[in-house]
């Protein structure tokens, strides 16, 4: 039975709902047992309807919503940023599937994909691509919060490595530190002492 006792207390009720094998969902319900039992037999039903439409919606469709989000939670520039890499790479590779059909192997063929177009354009590193897949990470977590896909990607990112700055050589902190003292700033005197370490 999905309608149980919670504890030794009245009018409180377990309501257990489990949708096939992966999914259950508990919640306490207060009132008359009568009512535990309607309650439960409706959320049934919604579950199960929600169930059934998770693997309809397309990431197109969830991409409209999400800019909505981010346009409200997030600042302009990043959400300019994002809607640019929503329709310009994630949309037309990814827009027809669910986010359940999105395999770690149709993921590798995206970055492959993205590899070749910015090696094409002579880009050297993998920062973009791994941005855009961030994009999709997040959209994919905000999917989930709002209730359309179970649990969010798992996507292992490209390997990026960052360039180490390049050290002013002897006569440069010199012309540096002569500059510094004219001006009095602080700043420039700290600077030229992190360079030196």
């Amino acid at each position: 039975m999905a309608v149980r006792p919670y504890k030794p207390e009245e009018n409180k009720w377990w309501i257990d709902i489990s949708l096939g094998r992966k999914y259950r969902h508990r919640e306490v319900f207060e009132g008359t047992y009568e009512k535990a039992v309607v309650y439960e037999q409706e959320l049934k039903k919604y579950l199960a309807q929600r169930e059934k439409h998770k693997g309809t919606i397309t990431i197109r469709q969830i991409a409209e919503e999400y800019l909505q989000f981010v346009k409200i939670h997030q600042a302009e520039k990043t959400f300019k940023e994002k809607q640019r890499i929503l329709s310009t790479h994630i949309i037309p590779f990814f827009g027809n599937f669910s986010f359940d059909m999105v395999t770690p192997r149709l993921i590798d063929a995206y970055k492959l994909k993205r590899l070749r177009e910015l090696q094409a354009k002579g880009v050297k590193g993998t920062r973009a691509i791994n941005v855009e897949l961030n994009v999709l990470s997040a959209m994919s977590r905000f999917a989930m919060e709002r209730g359309y896909i179970s649990e969010p990607l798992k996507i292992k990112r490209l390997p990026h490595r960052y360039k180490l700055p390049e050290p002013l050589d002897l006569q440069s902190t010199l012309k540096f530190l002569e500059a510094a003292k004219e001006g009095r700033s602080t700043m420039l005197y700290f600077y030229a002492y992190i360079m030196r370490v």
